[in-house]
């Protein structure tokens, strides 16, 4: 259903059949114009349904409205089958801070949420502190993309990702490529590499790391 022109209302009457559909497990609503009503029924509609694997909603319009990432909170919160959310490309400007906050407080609720995508999402310094607040409570994600999210080196929130990943048991793979990210950081990462009990890769390509020892140490710790 992907770049249908759906909009909040084609979106609700998708989450109308979710409700009666049994077997559904891939939905991808990508490039629909969603908003904040479409937030609202997929809140609705999503935690009903007993069969949705993936949803899709990249490339929409929930960052217009800060009541869309509450819904979208709920939703992950309250669903107990949903394991891969795409949010890739709902961008956020730098005022809008506080989405974020709204999904990580889902986040910390999720017993089912395994990959989070959240590539060219705006990511400043609290909204990743509130995310690291989620993943310090949650006990599912695998997956986390913070690709192009504007994630860099200022008041402590990289910090604090990199301590909780150091304690998390089940965060796998970081990405972090194309984000402001410098030599300064490579100790935090050094250290959350060797000590996490879960982390196998973390994707820095494309930040500001220096073509020498910090790359060669990220690449072999």
């Amino acid at each position: 259903l992907a770049r249908n022109k759906l909009g909040d209302t084609g979106v609700g009457a998708v989450c109308e059949a979710i409700r009666e559909c049994k077997t559904l497990a891939d939905l991808n609503l990508s490039e629909n114009g969603a908003g904040m009503r479409a937030a609202e029924f997929l809140a609705e509609a999503v935690p009903q349904s007993t069969s949705i694997r993936n949803l899709d909603l990249s490339w929409n319009m929930f960052s217009k409205e800060t009541l869309a990432f509450e819904h979208l909170g709920t939703m992950i919160a309250w669903s107990s089958t949903l394991q891969h959310l795409n949010l890739t490309g709902n961008r956020m400007q730098e005022k809008d801070t506080g989405m974020l906050r709204m999904l990580s407080e889902g986040l910390k609720v999720s017993k089912s949420l395994e990959s989070l995508l959240l590539k060219l999402t705006y990511c400043g310094d609290d909204e990743l502190k509130s995310l690291a607040v989620g993943i310090a409570a949650n006990r599912s994600l695998r997956f986390l993309d913070l690709t192009s999210t504007g994630v860099g080196f200022e008041d402590g929130g990289l910090e604090q990702l990199c301590a909780v990943l150091k304690e998390n048991t089940t965060l796998e793979t970081v990405l972090l490529a194309c984000n402001p990210i410098e030599d300064r950081c490579v100790k935090i990462f050094l250290e959350a590499l060797q000590q996490s009990p879960a982390l196998t890769h973390l994707d820095l390509e494309g930040c500001q790391l220096a073509k020498g020892e910090s790359v060669y140490l990220l690449q072999n710790a």
